[in-house]
């Protein structure tokens, strides 16, 4: 039984590693990345991207199509239904484009389906690439390690947060360069493509 160092000391001695000379993070649609092999991209490609439809399905139909419709457009197909296909699509076909606005969701009543956004995010780009905060806290951190690398970030009930901590995501918005780090590692900068969504 070898310890785990060793095997890695060996791996690494006989040239089997993988080696990378700088770290980026760069999103894009389709399964072929467009950066360097000798760049990390630590983007996760959509998982949908693999899928083979085995059925027809009439979208209209689904509950996902009467979610938009009966939230978004107020039970009507109208410019705001419109809108929230629009920017789906744009965020997938082009991820890697920033719409450099922070985008809020605010609804007088509790319990209307904005969180469910989120989800929907998820099933589209994959829990890699989106990144739910309960509060800002999470979000606006010096040790934010865990918010790298992603394409939304979805910031859940703003009302308990106050003006000063809400004025801080603005820059984060149009941002081109993000500084990371983890508690006790080395500060990482990597490109920033993250679109801002928040609830109230």
């Amino acid at each position: 039984r070898k310890e785990m160092s060793k095997i890695l000391w060996e791996t690494h001695m006989n040239e089997q590693l993988r080696r990378y000379m700088t770290l980026t993070f760069h999103p894009y649609c389709g399964l072929k990345d467009p950066t360097s092999e000798n760049e990390l991209n630590t983007f996760q490609p959509f998982p949908m991207e693999l899928y083979s439809p085995k059925t027809q399905i009439n979208v209209r139909d689904t509950a996902i199509w009467t979610y938009f419709k009966d939230i978004y457009g107020r039970g009507k197909e109208g410019p705001m239904f419109i809108y929230i296909l629009n920017m789906l699509s744009v965020q997938i076909k082009t991820p890697n484009q920033r719409s450099e606005r922070l985008a809020c969701i605010i609804s007088e009543s509790q319990g209307t389906g904005k969180s469910f956004l989120y989800m929907i995010f998820e099933m589209l780009l994959s829990k890699a690439n989106v990144c739910w905060h309960d509060s800002l806290d999470t979000y606006i951190t010096r040790f934010n390690g865990q918010n790298a690398s992603k394409l939304i970030h979805f910031c859940d009930d703003l009302t308990s947060s106050s003006r000063l901590e809400t004025r801080k995501l603005f820059p984060k918005c149009t941002c081109k360069w993000q500084k990371y780090e983890d508690k006790g590692e080395k500060i990482i900068t990597l490109p920033e493509y993250s679109n801002i969504y928040v609830t109230s």
